[in-house]
């Protein structure tokens, strides 16, 4: 299981492009009074989320349905839809992202200065931290500050890994997330956010 994993984690190294992004979560009743009467997607995701981050959660099948339903609800300008990674579970879960008046994420790859690894109190390895570069501290700390109380996605090539809820305008423009990750996927996240935005994905042929 162990070399499988790390099977896995290799070839995610090998085909992700590394694209970070952070976005402001949609809580789901306010992402569902955006929806005309009678709409599909509550239906298909069989777990609905919670009321502050995911839309529902489902299996993979109801995954390829709603993304297929994506696609007909107009709402493009306004939302991106992702998915969450690393889940403990079969259940996958939505997110409904929203995007700036330019049509984009809050900050991105080129506002982070470094992604580092690190141990626990008790050794373990479940500790990743991230640093703003200097001319960007003042952008996330305008970012945090006026979504208190809201939930921040981080998204990394395309999939939600971490969605943490804002309790106070972070100054430092320094950052550290525990208590979420393996130390396989610690040791993923920090190698390709550090390794750059590659400029296409690679395809493994098996």
């Amino acid at each position: 299981w162990i070399l499988h994993q790390e099977y896995i984690y290799s070839l995610k190294l090998l085909t992700k492009r590394g694209v970070l992004g952070f976005y402001v979560v949609c809580s789901r009743d306010e992402f569902l009074k955006n929806l005309q009467a009678g709409n599909k997607l509550p239906a298909l995701l069989k777990t609905p989320g919670s009321q502050s981050q995911p839309v529902g959660c489902t299996d993979a099948a109801g995954m390829a349905q709603a993304n297929a339903y994506f696609e007909t609800l107009g709402l493009g300008q306004q939302f991106l839809f992702a998915w969450n990674d690393f889940s403990d579970t079969e259940e996958i879960c939505l997110y409904a992202l929203k995007l700036t008046d330019k049509g984009g994420a809050l900050a991105c790859n080129a506002d982070i200065e470094s992604f580092t690894a690190g141990n626990d109190a008790q050794g373990m390895p479940d500790i990743f931290g991230f640093s703003f570069r200097p001319e960007a501290v003042q952008l996330w700390a305008d970012i945090t500050g006026s979504n208190i109380g809201h939930a921040i996605a981080m998204v990394l090539d395309g999939s939600v890994i971490y969605t943490p809820v804002i309790t106070d305008t972070i100054t430092g423009g320094k950052c550290q997330v525990t208590g979420r990750f393996s130390g396989d996927e610690i040791r993923y996240i920090v190698s390709i956010v550090n390794s750059g935005v590659l400029p296409a994905e690679l395809s493994v042929i098996k």
